[in-house]
């Protein structure tokens, strides 16, 4: 069960005199004034078929406030859940019982449920609000482009073959668990993580010899992963739990079948390969490749954005992004406010 709002705060919650204490009590203040948005949230949150008794889990208020906190601070949620343990400042903002505690694994699962999509009905609903009570002005409006990079390490094709290679095995390892289907395998994550490891560390007239080798491996799990995708779309009749194991297969396969293909081109064949043809990223694979200047590369996405004389964000766009404005870019047009 999961309750919209905390109905009694606590006597014992309390902001810091610090600045950026000042700062979240009078975001906090600006939140509740708006209770309308967390009807929208909780679409994504609350499910019809949890029933209503039960433990209380974090209210929709608090995970709203935590992902705001997440994103103020820019920090990962191991650290977001050690700070909502241990300061008091942010427990209050986020308003999180004495009672509760949080974990890395439950706030990450909770909060990544709230939808891109969302966060935009939420912009929008705010928006409208701040321009009807006429605390967002657009008589003046500054326009500027800037480069938001994406949570990656810099790329190599060793490490992207690897890593294609190392979730495509963990898949098949974990298939008995997630589809009930035990698939026989070779795991050649130890192999790929060696010869990755060399090729990194390895002269440049030595990587021409490793890479034939990982490319080989890369090729052998694509091979192992047509023949598990088989067996499992074979003995599974109403897939449910397991159309997702699929749906990851097929993604990752698609993905490594690109990172052979740029590697395969670049290393053994010399071609340029146009930075829009280029994957830098598993995991963050809509990242692009941004050259700014002369030899300064950036990876992320260019953003068009403007704001408002008192610093508010009216509007923004991610040039060739695939996810929407919302998802990173919420909590500026609140903070970034000139008081």
């Amino acid at each position: 069960m999961r309750e919209t709002r905390v109905a009694q705060a606590s006597i014992f919650e309390n902001y810091s005199e610090h600045e950026f204490g000042s700062r979240l009590k009078t975001l906090s203040n600006i939140l509740d004034q708006h209770p309308d948005v967390l009807s929208l949230i909780a679409n994504n949150l609350i499910e019809k078929s949890v029933s209503e008794v039960g433990r209380l889990g974090l209210s929709i208020d608090s995970i709203f406030r935590c992902l705001l906190l997440k994103q103020l601070l820019n920090i990962s949620y191991e650290k977001l859940a050690f700070h909502l343990s241990d300061s008091m400042t942010y427990r209050t903002f986020a308003r999180i019982a004495h009672d509760q505690s949080p974990s890395r694994s439950g706030l990450q699962s909770t909060i990544r449920k709230i939808e891109p999509e969302t966060l935009e009905k939420v912009h929008q609903t705010l928006s409208k609000s701040w321009l009807e009570k006429n605390i967002l002005s657009i008589d003046k409006l500054r326009i500027d482009s800037t480069v938001v990079a994406s949570n990656i390490a810099p790329p190599s094709d060793s490490q992207l073959l690897n890593d294609g290679i190392r979730v495509l095995s963990r898949l098949q390892a974990k298939s008995r668990k997630i589809t009930g289907v035990k698939l026989r395998f070779t795991d050649y994550r130890k192999a790929s993580k060696s010869l990755a490891f060399r090729i990194f560390n390895a002269k440049n007239t030595e990587k021409e010899a490793l890479y034939p080798d990982l490319l080989k491996l890369a090729r052998q799990v694509l091979k192992q992963i047509d023949r598990g995708l088989l067996r499992v779309s074979a003995e599974i009749s109403d897939p449910g739990q397991e159309k997702k194991w699929i749906q990851e297969a097929v993604h990752y396969k698609g993905l490594l079948l690109k990172v052979i293909d740029q590697t395969k081109r670049r290393v053994i064949d010399k071609e340029n390969v146009h930075s829009s043809e280029k994957i830098v990223s598993l995991f963050e694979p809509h990242t692009d490749v941004i050259v700014k200047g002369y030899r300064d590369i950036q990876y992320g996405h260019k953003i068009n954005i403007s704001s408002e004389k008192n610093g508010f964000i009216t509007y923004l766009r991610i040039e060739k992004a695939i996810l929407p404005i919302a998802a990173c870019f919420f909590p500026y047009w609140i903070i970034t406010r000139r008081h």
